[in-house]
């Protein structure tokens, strides 16, 4: 028979407490979580006849997880591209302001 405190060690109960007991109210929690749902929505459920196995292949969740670090850096280096064409743009504008100054 278990007591108490073998079950506080178990750490999947440990997980799964610390998990039950998060507060998502945080602004940036929920936002975290949005994106999450964005990139990763769940497929349209196959009917009984068209449902996939995964015996021999991995599903859908667990190449989700698998490629969340590669998809958040890709995600990252497109916005930091985005940015700097941005701020080339902006040197420009810099540059033709200065050269407009000095034509007075």
């Amino acid at each position: 028979m278990e007591d108490g405190s073998s079950k506080s060690r178990n750490p999947i109960s440990t997980r799964l407490y610390k998990i039950l007991s998060t507060n998502f109210n945080d602004e940036s929690t929920r936002e975290a979580l949005t994106t999450l749902s964005d990139l990763y929505t769940a497929p349209k459920p196959p009917t009984a006849r068209d449902a996939p196995t995964y015996d021999d292949e991995e599903s859908p969740a667990v190449r989700a997880r698998k490629n969340l670090r590669r998809d958040m850096e890709q995600k990252l280096a497109s916005g930091s591209k985005e940015f700097l064409a941005v701020f080339g743009d902006v040197d420009q504008v810099r540059f033709l302001f200065s050269y407009a100054l000095s034509m007075h």
